[in-house]
């Protein structure tokens, strides 16, 4: 399996819309854990778990600053056959 990820660091989607995201559950460095899940991603406010549509104020009460990389969702699951589940 190839390793997707993009870090923040060096560049962010340039589309709004819902991505997988990688952020670590804790600050203590001992304690910190990888923790995934899916975030929408707002160009206009360059945050994640912001809309595009929010104003900068509610964007930067609700934006995950410590997300650490960021890759576009996969393809959904399909049968072999072409059906869905």
């Amino acid at each position: 399996m190839t390793n997707n990820w993009i870090p923040v660091s060096e560049k962010l989607p340039k589309k709004s819309g819902e991505y997988l995201i990688q952020r670590f559950y804790q600050n203590n460095p001992k304690h910190r854990k990888p923790e995934i899940y899916i975030a929408i991603f707002s160009v206009a406010h360059r945050a994640f778990n912001t809309a595009d549509w929010m104003s900068e104020a509610e964007a930067e009460s609700v934006a995950s600053s410590d997300v650490v990389a960021w890759m576009p969702l996969p393809a959904p699951y399909q049968k072999e056959n072409g059906g869905m589940l």
